[in-house]
């Protein structure tokens, strides 16, 4: 097999990629580091990752996950079939899930653990209360076998379902770069906080399968049912249906200019009108006086905590970016354009929700909610930055791969900074507005023993 040399690099660039191997594909820059990583320090990350593991599950992760993508892009370059190691997959589900039902049980976690007991408590299933979605409550009313089950029970078949269902949406939607999906997404840390917005993240089961999806009347039923889940999901009504008449076009680069322009609009000559509008009509209407978070300005509920958010957030809006100067080289799948449009759409949502809170300070809670989306499954949502051919070994820019790069160890960061952070606070660290709290405040002295000690207690209750 022959492989493409990189053009028009520099010396510096030639110097660090002679030592990696160059598989060819659209993903070949990533598997050439990371078969690289797998050559030289395997052994070391995977040791590494079980002892971590066994002393605190969560961080055990990262050199897991490392070495998990390292494996499978070594065995790639091996001509070998891309299978993402089944022992992995199970460390991953186990980890997050128990972490996840560790959660402090307030605000929306606590209203979803009340709803659930309402649903619980009838002999036959019906929506809760009336305005909300049910379908993320059926599961658990079934597995329930009519017994009575306490909120931690609750919590633990939910973080299970989503924790389940989205790794193995890894492996199905990305399998030469699972590991690293999973690790982009886990290490997002608004994935982990999924039982607190529960609805709305359950309602990506339907969504990200909706959108992947070529097949009509799959994308229609798979957006009801999201729809039925949680309403803000409508938004991805336009890059589902949208996709299927764009796909048809013979040439995209007009709409990728007409893309371009729309963006810059809208962030620097729409958006301030928008805003104010937004934001006097908000505060004009007395029902909406209860929920000053609303319109809350960033000195309150944690603005700071959010800020370091969006920071570790910001870089995959360069990604999108890149990928948009990439969209005219060639007429693309249907399920691309609407990972693409969804990727449009969500960052769109999260800068104009970082303008708003931190430029502006006219909080937007819609354009929170939007932006939701993109932080809960990053990974997710750059499904057309991987598959865009800007990771192609040979290709003339290194510039994407360094600023994924970037993103990768920025996002790993902060990771790891809330919880080192939530760890010196501790216990006063519950009950604090957006501040969500894992193992009572102390993530990282949980260790493996203890995961197994709640899952057990969540099982048994």
């Amino acid at each position: 097999m022959n492989y493409p040399s990189l053009v028009k690099s520099t010396p510096k660039q030639r110097l660090f990629f002679s030592r990696l191997i160059r598989p060819s594909g659209e993903l070949g820059i990533i598997h050439s580091i990371f078969s690289s990583i797998y050559s030289s320090t395997g052994l070391a990350l995977l040791v590494l990752g079980i002892l971590l593991w066994i002393v605190c599950p969560i961080l055990g992760l990262i050199p897991l996950l490392i070495y998990g993508q390292a494996s499978l892009s070594n065995k790639i370059f091996q001509g070998k079939s891309p299978k993402t190691n089944l022992l992995l997959v199970v460390v991953v589900i186990f980890t997050t899930t128990a972490y996840c039902t560790s959660i402090s049980h307030y605000l929306d976690t606590e209203v979803n653990m009340s709803l659930f007991d309402v649903v619980s408590s009838r002999p036959n299933f019906e929506a809760p209360t009336e305005g909300i979605e049910p379908i993320s409550f059926i599961l658990p009313y079934y597995l329930s076998l009519g017994e009575v089950r306490s909120g931690l029970w609750f919590l633990f078949i939910q973080s299970l379902t989503i924790n389940t269902v989205f790794t193995l949406y890894s492996i199905l939607i990305f399998p030469e770069i699972a590991p690293l999906i999973i690790f982009i997404n886990v290490t997002g840390n608004s994935y982990l906080f999924h039982l607190m917005p529960m609805r709305q993240f359950y309602s990506l089961i339907f969504i990200v399968p909706a959108l992947h999806t070529s097949k009509l009347w799959l994308k229609i039923g798979l957006s009801l049912l999201a729809f039925q889940t949680h309403s803000s999901s409508v938004i991805f009504t336009i890059p589902i249906f949208l996709s299927l008449p764009l796909n048809r076009i013979s040439s995209l680069t007009k709409i990728r200019k007409l893309f371009k322009t729309f963006v810059i609009f809208i962030l620097f000559l729409a958006f301030p009108f928008i805003n104010y509008l937004f934001y006097y009509v908000v505060s004009s209407i007395d029902t909406f006086e209860s929920y000053s978070y609303a319109i809350g300005s960033t000195h309150k509920y944690g603005g700071l905590q959010r800020l370091y958010s969006y920071l570790s957030i910001s870089p995959s809006l360069i990604l999108f970016w890149y990928t948009l100067e990439s969209f005219h080289q060639k007429i693309r799948s249907s399920n691309y354009i609407a990972w693409f449009l969804s990727f449009l759409i969500l960052s769109f949502f999260t800068v104009y929700t970082i303008l708003s809170e931190f430029i502006i300070s006219g909080f937007l809670a819609i354009g929170i909610r939007m932006s939701m989306y993109l932080r809960f499954l990053p990974g997710f949502f750059m499904y057309s930055f991987f598959m865009s051919g800007l990771l192609r070994s040979g290709v003339k820019r290194l510039m994407p791969a360094y600023v994924l790069l970037f993103y990768i160890l920025l996002q790993t960061a902060n990771f790891i900074y809330i919880m080192v952070r939530t760890q010196q606070i501790g216990e006063s660290a519950v009950g604090k507005a957006y501040n969500v709290v894992f193992w009572n405040g102390y993530p990282l002295s949980a260790n493996l023993y203890d995961y197994f000690i709640l899952i057990k207690e969540a099982l048994f209750s």
